[in-house]
């Protein structure tokens, strides 16, 4: 079997299968009630910004899972500076904190600067 394994970048087609093996995944380690699933942030019924995160599916994190991890956030680039942001940081500490977690990390490329600023000014 080994040697009739091939390797390869995933490609969009893939990414449905990727999710089932990684759903797989949390339905062994992750209660339902402890991933986030995607939150967004409306004014006036149109959507300007949203926030998705979930217990890291690391080692070091399971099976305690005390650390949770803001994946994807982001605001509307024509209301950012208004709060929302920061709304919605409080909303997942609010949420984790009920859940049990005892920390929060956020993913972020180190190329963007603004969003690192902002996770500092939220005290990350």
């Amino acid at each position: 079997m080994k040697d009739q394994i091939h390797i390869r970048t995933a490609t969009e087609k893939d990414f449905e299968k990727i999710f089932l093996i990684m759903t797989d995944i949390l339905v062994t380690h992750v209660s339902t009630d402890e991933i986030l699933k995607l939150k967004i942030a409306e004014l006036k019924n149109e959507i300007i910004g949203f926030l998705n995160g979930a217990p890291p599916l690391a080692l070091w994190n399971i099976p305690e899972r005390k650390t949770f991890v803001i994946e994807e956030m982001a605001v509307h680039s024509s209301i950012r500076s208004k709060g929302i942001g920061s709304e919605l940081i409080k909303f997942i500490e609010n949420y984790t904190k009920k859940k049990g977690f005892k920390k929060i990390a956020a993913s972020s490329n180190i190329s963007r600067t603004k969003a690192h600023r902002f996770y500092i000014n939220n005290n990350f």
